[in-house]
């Protein structure tokens, strides 16, 4: 337990509170993207692959732009 303790407070609170609110987006998007295709499938008329690719285009889009944003902050880096 003390190991712990001492391995929690080697980090600034700041970093607790973003990794909290990390794990709560991740939570709740998780939790909500499944009652998002039954929503789809019983208000609209999209088909199966269509209502798909809706929701699969928030994290591949989030995966491509998380590659662009890091190169882009690392290119301002080395600019300094």
């Amino acid at each position: 337990m003390n190991k712990l303790r001492k391995y929690f407070q080697a980090y600034h609170p700041i970093v607790h509170i973003m990794m909290l609110g990390t794990v709560f987006i991740s939570l709740t998007s998780s939790m909500s993207i499944p009652f998002l295709a039954i929503y789809l499938s019983e208000t609209s008329q999209l088909d199966f692959a269509t209502i798909g690719l809706i929701i699969g285009a928030g994290p591949l889009a989030g995966t491509f732009c998380g590659f662009i944003g890091g190169f882009l902050s690392d290119f301002s880096e080395e600019g300094d």
